[in-house]
């Protein structure tokens, strides 16, 4: 009867375990975009949006595309060593506090930032 309880016990805990781990993807990044314009501090992305939906817009007046809803823009301050590009796919990760500034676009500090291509 002992061993059969172990047994049981030992069934579940595997089942418990199991179903405990993440099967998410381990690069949780906060921000996934590409770069619209780079300057000293950061740089302006735009957020949630495809390769061939960010052609299509990358060379429109940023007065305008501010203006457009459909797209989410990020102005990213980073102090970060890096050399982005506009056109750069770009994940990022936001400092401990995740604080999104209410300007125009909204502001980000980024603990951490990967180029992807």
């Amino acid at each position: 009867m002992k061993f059969i309880k172990l047994i049981l016990i030992s069934v579940i805990l595997t089942v418990l375990v199991a179903c405990g781990k993440s099967t998410a993807n381990s690069d949780p990044y906060d921000l996934k975009g590409y770069i619209l314009e780079e300057n000293k501090m950061g740089f302006i992305m735009v957020s949630d949006i495809t390769k061939n939906e960010f052609d299509e817009i990358k060379d429109i007046p940023k007065v305008e595309l501010f203006e457009d809803t459909k797209f989410l823009y990020h102005k990213v301050i980073y102090e970060g060593e890096t050399k982005v590009k506009m056109g750069q796919e770009v994940k990022v990760w936001l400092g401990p506090q995740k604080v999104i500034k209410d300007s125009d676009p909204p502001q980000i500090e980024a603990k951490s930032i990967q180029i992807q291509n």
